[in-house]
């Protein structure tokens, strides 16, 4: 975050890659603190305006992480969220839109409605429809 802010994103990107590859070599491609990190490479590229390379990256997530998280975890679909994210910068509305409201309800059922996952990922699904100016499906 610090890098981000200094304006420093590819050396954020560059740091997230060195962790990533320590992560997969240590880990394995299907530990949960490898998907952590694999998920913060791709809000990285997302971040430096790589949407395409965040997507790759994102799908390769996607397609791991519901089969380790159990359930009842909510962490996967905090992952769908920012994947949704990736899928509208690249003007992928449909399927950003699926992304949303399969995190958003997948949220609901693991965290609960007040929980402040759930309730951003209410948020985001309301800012994404507002920018798509369907007010009524924001309300």
């Amino acid at each position: 975050m610090l890098l981000y802010r200094r304006g420093e994103a590819a050396q954020a990107e560059s740091l997230h890659r060195v962790v990533l590859a320590a992560k997969l070599q240590v880990l394995g491609p299907r530990h949960p603190k490898t998907l952590d990190s694999m998920n913060g490479l791709g809000l990285a590229l997302l971040k430096e305006g790589k949407p395409q390379e965040a997507k790759q990256v994102f799908e390769q997530l996607m397609s791991v992480s519901g089969s380790v998280f159990p359930a009842t975890n909510a962490t996967p679909f905090n992952f769908e969220l920012h994947y949704a994210w990736c899928l509208r910068a690249l003007h992928e509305d449909s399927a950003a839109e699926q992304e949303f409201l399969r995190a958003y309800r997948g949220l609901l059922r693991t965290a609960g409605p007040a929980s402040s996952q759930t309730l951003r990922a209410a948020g985001d699904l309301a800012d994404f429809y507002e920018a798509r100016g369907e007010q009524a499906k924001a309300a």
